[in-house]
């Protein structure tokens, strides 16, 4: 099980691997999909991103306390 934290430091939203994805699908794929698939990486980076998201508004709670979770 040794590969499992391998696994998820390269799937890291700091990590490359979703910009190399995004470079292949440029490279590789006919720009008439090119507005799909970079929704659909947008929403799987959005999900991956959840942990950071939630790390910065509780942060600017702390710098602007009275704005709530929509600002």
């Amino acid at each position: 099980m040794n590969w499992l934290p391998q696994l998820s430091r390269h799937l890291a939203v700091r990590g490359v691997f979703w910009r190399k994805c995004l470079d292949w699908i440029v490279l590789h794929v006919p720009s008439s999909l090119h507005p799909f698939l970079l929704f659909a990486a947008t929403l799987i980076f959005y999900a991956a991103a959840t942990p950071a998201r939630r790390t910065v508004v509780r942060h600017l709670g702390i710098i602007l306390p009275e704005s709530g979770k929509a600002m």
